[in-house]
C-alpha cells in the first residue's frame, strides 16, 4: 500500500485527505507522541520534514435502533462530519468562508472514526471505554474528541466518561438540562439549546396563541423525557400558572401505546405534547381510541419525535388521519 498518498487539494470530488492522514498515521505507527494533558498525536511523515498534529474525531452516532433497524438521519450527519473535516485539512472555504487557507496557516489535520451506539445506553459505554483505553502509538487510533451522540439518554453517560479521561465531546441534539451540570460534564458541548430554554416559548405559545388551559405531556422515562416533563412543569408554573400540566410517562411493553392513549383520555384533555421518538404505533392506538384524527384534539410532536414528515402514508389511512394537523415543536 502506497502510505504516501500525495497531497490532497481543495475542491476534489473524493475526500482524500482522510485516506491520505489515515495511512500516514498508520505508517507512522512506533513513531507517534502524545504529550501528557494532550489529546492530539504528533508525527513526521516519512522521508520528509513535514511535522503533522493529528486529531482523531470520534463520531458517537446511532447508525441503527438497537442495532437493527437503520436510522437514516444518522448517515446524513456522518456525511457532514466527514466533509467538515476534509474541508479543514484542506483549507476549502467552499461552505464556511473561515476555513479558506487554513491548511496554511495551521498543521492540525483531523481523521474521522464512527461508532454505532444503537441508541443503548450500555453500548454506548462500552465503546467510549474501549475507544479510550488503546495505546498510544498503536495502529488504533487513540481518540482526540467526540461527536455525539444524537441522544440524551446516551450523552449523559458518555459525557461523563469522556470528561473524567479529559476528552471534550460535542453534540448537536442532546437537549437534556442534565447535561448542563458542569461538575458531571465539564468538558461537554452543544449546538442546540437545553430543554430548559426550549421549552419556555413552547409553552408561551400554547398560552399566548392557542390559550391552552390544559395540557397532557407524554414522555419516555429517561433523562431526555423526564426533562422534557418538568422543563414543560416549571416554563408554566413562571409564565402560565394557570395551564394545568399533567405527565403521562410512557412506559416500555406490549400495550404502552395503549395504556398511554387510555390515560390521555381519562384527563380529557384536548392538546397533547408528545416527546417520545417513535409515535405511529401511539398515534395509530390515538386513532382508534378516537384521541387523534377526530378534529376534536391537538397533538405537538417534541423536535426529536418522527412525524409525518419523516414517513409516507396512504390517503386516508388511520396513520394519514391521525396525524392531520400535527403539529411540531
Amino acid at each position: 500500500m502506497d502510505f504516501n498518498v500525495t497531497e490532497p487539494q481543495k475542491g476534489e470530488s473524493l475526500l482524500t485527505s482522510l485516506l491520505r492522514y489515515d495511512n500516514l498515521r498508520l505508517n507512522a505507527t512506533g513513531s507517534i507522541t502524545r504529550e501528557e494533558g494532550s489529546n492530539v498525536d504528533i508525527f513526521q511523515v516519512p522521508d520528509t520534514e513535514e511535522l503533522v498534529v493529528l486529531c482523531n474525531l470520534i463520531g458517537l452516532l446511532s447508525f441503527t435502533i438497537d442495532g437493527v433497524n437503520p436510522f437514516i438521519p444518522v448517515y446524513i450527519d456522518a456525511a457532514a462530519m466527514a466533509l467538515a473535516a476534509h474541508h479543514l485539512n484542506v483549507g476549502d472555504g467552499t461552505i464556511v468562508p473561515e476555513v479558506e487557507g487554513l491548511n496554511d496557516r495551521c498543521n492540525v489535520r483531523f481523521t474521522v472514526e464512527f461508532t454505532d451506539t444503537q441508541v443503548d445506553t450500555e453500548t454506548a459505554l462500552n465503546q467510549v471505554v474501549h475507544l479510550i483505553g488503546r495505546d498510544v502509538g498503536a495502529a488504533e487510533r487513540l481518540p482526540s474528541a467526540f461527536v455525539g451522540t444524537p441522544f440524551s439518554s446516551t450523552s449523559v453517560p458518555t459525557s461523563i466518561v469522556t470528561g473524567l479521561f479529559g476528552y471534550p465531546q460535542v453534540s448537536a441534539s442532546a437537549s437534556s438540562t442534565d447535561l448542563d451540570d458542569k461538575s458531571q460534564h465539564q468538558f461537554f458541548g452543544r449546538t442546540v439549546l437545553s430543554e430548559a430554554d426550549n421549552l419556555v416559548p413552547i409553552v408561551i405559545y400554547l398560552r399566548d396563541i392557542l390559550h391552552v388551559t390544559k395540557l397532557a405531556v407524554i414522555h419516555t422515562i429517561d433523562p431526555y423525557g423526564t426533562t422534557n416533563s418538568l422543563g414543560v412543569r416549571e416554563a408554566a408554573r413562571k409564565y402560565a400558572p394557570d395551564m394545568d400540566i399533567i405527565s403521562i410517562p410512557m412506559t416500555e411493553g406490549e400495550d404502552a401505546e395503549k395504556a398511554t392513549i387510555e390515560a390521555i383520555k381519562k384527563t380529557g384533555c384536548r392538546y397533547v405534547l408528545c416527546t417520545v421518538f417513535e409515535t405511529e404505533k401511539l398515534m395509530t392506538e390515538a386513532y382508534n381510541m378516537d384521541v387523534a384524527g377526530n378534529g376534536k384534539h391537538t397533538w405537538f410532536l417534541g423536535r426529536a419525535s418522527e412525524g409525518p414528515d419523516d414517513a409516507y402514508f396512504e390517503k386516508g389511512s388511520p396513520l394519514s388521519l391521525a396525524y392531520q394537523g400535527v403539529g411540531k415543536l
